[in-house]
């Protein structure tokens, strides 16, 4: 037996996969009951009674924008495209949903935690490069801090900088109380 739904229309459903089980249909997963994204249709169309769409194209992966660009140098490979495009695909990211920019805070800092104590294992097990290692640490920390507090205007890439910088500090801390000194 199998499960109906009932919507605005009447019944509906009953070719669907249900709550309750069932099979597929020919129907897509994506657009069950009409929801769901429209599939891309080619030459530019939107899908809606013959409209053309924005200047915007999505991305094939996500549903985040692309920027489109003028510039000479924006157009060739997608590599080249996206890192050309790298800044203000990155604002817009983060300007979309509230929580990205505290996540990804988090997410640079406990990376930094990490690649801390990476440095700090791999440099302390010879105990040869131990100055060369804190030289480093220290130019990193001088170079990261001048960038982030010499801008004029702080972007999202000096903040994620500044916690990068934020989790190596704490993350050789943390190593050297846990050697105990």
């Amino acid at each position: 037996m199998q499960a109906r739904t009932v919507g605005r229309g009447g019944v509906r459903g009953e070719g669907r996969r249900a709550r309750g089980g069932g099979t597929p249909s020919s129907c897509s997963c994506s657009r069950v009951n009409g929801r769901g994204p429209r599939p891309a249709i080619a030459g530019g169309r939107s899908g809606r009674g013959g409209k053309k769409s924005s200047p915007l194209r999505l991305f094939a992966a996500s549903n985040e924008p692309e920027v489109p660009t003028t510039e000479d140098g924006a157009s060739g490979p997608g590599l080249i495209k996206a890192l050309l495009n790298a800044q203000p695909l990155a604002e817009r990211y983060f300007e979309r949903k509230w929580w990205r920019k505290p996540m990804w805070y988090f997410i640079i800092f406990g990376f930094a935690y990490f690649a801390a104590n990476t440095i700090s294992l791999s440099f302390g097990a010879k105990a040869v490069n131990d100055v060369v290692a804190s030289v480093l640490v220290v130019i990193f920390y001088e170079a990261s801090s001048r960038v982030v507090y010499k801008a004029k205007k702080r972007t999202v890439w000096h903040w994620l900088l500044h916690y990068f910088k934020l989790g190596t500090v704490v993350g050789f801390l943390m190593d050297s109380y846990k050697l105990g000194g």
